[in-house]
C-alpha cells in the first residue's frame, strides 16, 4: 500500500539549523525520525521526545533505553524497516497518539538538575573509595 503521493515532497532533510530554530522546526513537523546508528547520550532524541511528536527511532543502543515504549523502532541500516516504521505511525492514529504522549512524559525524566545531582553524587561516591597514601 502506498501512503504518499509521489508528486509531493513529504520528507525534508534540512541543512544545519541553529539551535534556537529547532523548536519551531519541530512544531511544524508531523513525525520525528531519529536514524542514528551510534550515540552516547542522544540529546537530539530527547528534544524530539519533548516535542510530543510521534517518533520513528533507530533500534541501536542506547536509543531503546532512552525512548522505551514511546516510539516505533527500526534498523537504521535497513531502509525498508525505516519506511515500515514511518508507515505504521502514519496509518495507526491510536499508536501515533500513544507514543507521542509517552515520548513527552519520558522526556520529562531528563533534566539538567537531575543530571547534575547524579554527576556530583557519582563524584562524591567515587572520591570516598580513593585511597590516598
Amino acid at each position: 500500500m502506498s501512503i504518499a503521493n509521489k508528486s509531493e515532497q513529504i520528507v525534508i532533510q534540512a541543512p544545519f539549523i541553529a539551535h534556537a530554530e529547532i523548536p519551531k522546526l519541530l512544531s511544524e513537523s508531523d513525525i520525528f525520525i531519529f536514524a542514528s546508528s551510534c550515540e552516547n547520550m542522544p540529546v537530539t532524541l530527547i528534544e524530539g521526545m519533548a516535542s510530543s511528536k510521534p517518533i520513528a527511532c533507530s533500534n541501536r543502543g542506547p536509543m531503546p533505553e532512552i525512548l522505551k515504549n514511546a516510539g516505533v523502532y527500526f534498523d537504521p541500516e535497513q531502509p525498508n524497516t525505516i519506511a515500515k516504521a514511518i508507515e505504521n505511525i502514519i496509518l495507526d492514529e491510536e499508536l501515533k497518539n500513544i507514543i507521542s504522549k509517552n515520548a513527552n512524559m519520558q522526556a520529562m525524566e531528563f533534566t539538567w538538575k537531575k543530571c547534575s545531582l547524579n554527576t556530583f553524587n557519582f563524584i562524591k561516591d567515587t572520591s570516598k573509595s580513593l585511597v590516598i597514601n
